[in-house]
């Protein structure tokens, strides 16, 4: 092997996990335990939180809504966060849920578990972490779906200007046990470099019988393929003027 081989091969090997490591933001990987309930066609909604420092922002927010035709559970407990679903009627159902990042109390502006710079200096949080970050990754478990109106998971960004962005995945039985990406590219112009509140909700219609079962593992900030493609390219660059 020729010694500019041996640098690229080098590179390539260090620096493609090296990115990786080091620009990750762990949203949530559910290792804190939540009992969130049954909603049945006669209950009410239910909304909890969990905090710990573990989770960004310092709380996990969680709320089931109330569908007149259906039963509704969810909860987090050994590292996965379940999502149940059972239409029981001969009328058809909507399924909405919703999981919400925004800080305790809803005070998204600062993050003391993690350092300092992290925070972009306006009332939101940089997802970018100064521009290596570029979608959002979820592990997904047990996917088990036979909706006619199929299974949908949608996430929902709010930026330091109040606006909204939502980008969502139809989701299928084949993603089990997968991660799957949604790029901030995909949330037209919204400031991820400020972000206030981050959610993501299971949506999705049913018949008669139909039901849902969706596991979640994890909730990440990562860099697209492309990104730490791009990175390693970078990294290599440098090594090789450094050794002329």
């Amino acid at each position: 092997m020729t010694g500019l081989k041996r640098i690229l091969a080098l590179g390539v090997t260090l620096l493609i996990p090296a990115s990786v490591s080091a620009g990750i933001i762990t949203i949530d990987d559910f290792s804190v335990d939540q009992t969130i309930g049954t909603v049945g066609p006669s209950g009410s909604d239910i909304a909890v939180g969990v905090e710990d420092a573990s989770i960004l922002g310092g709380q996990r927010d969680v709320q089931l809504v109330r569908n007149p035709v259906a039963t509704n559970t969810s909860n987090v407990s050994g590292g996965k966060m379940t999502w149940t679903f059972l239409e029981n009627s001969s009328s058809s159902g909507f399924i909405n849920n919703f999981v919400s990042y925004d800080g305790v109390d809803n005070n998204f502006a600062r993050f003391p578990q993690f350092s300092p710079g992290l925070s972009s200096g306006g009332a939101g949080f940089d997802f970018t972490q100064g521009g290596i970050l570029d979608a959002f990754e979820f592990d997904l478990g047990t996917i088990s779906e036979n909706l006619s109106q199929g299974l949908r998971l949608l996430v929902q960004v709010q930026d330091d200007s109040a606006s909204f962005g939502t980008s969502q995945i139809v989701l299928t039985d084949a993603m089990s046990n997968t991660s799957l990406q949604i790029p901030f590219s995909s949330f037209t112009g919204r400031d991820f470099e400020n972000i206030r509140n981050v959610m993501f909700f299971i949506g999705g219609g049913a018949f008669t019988g139909q039901a849902a079962t969706v596991e979640f593992d994890a909730f990440r900030a990562v860099p697209e393929p492309a990104s730490i493609l791009l990175l390693a390219a970078g990294g290599l660059s440098l090594m090789l003027r450094r050794r002329r």
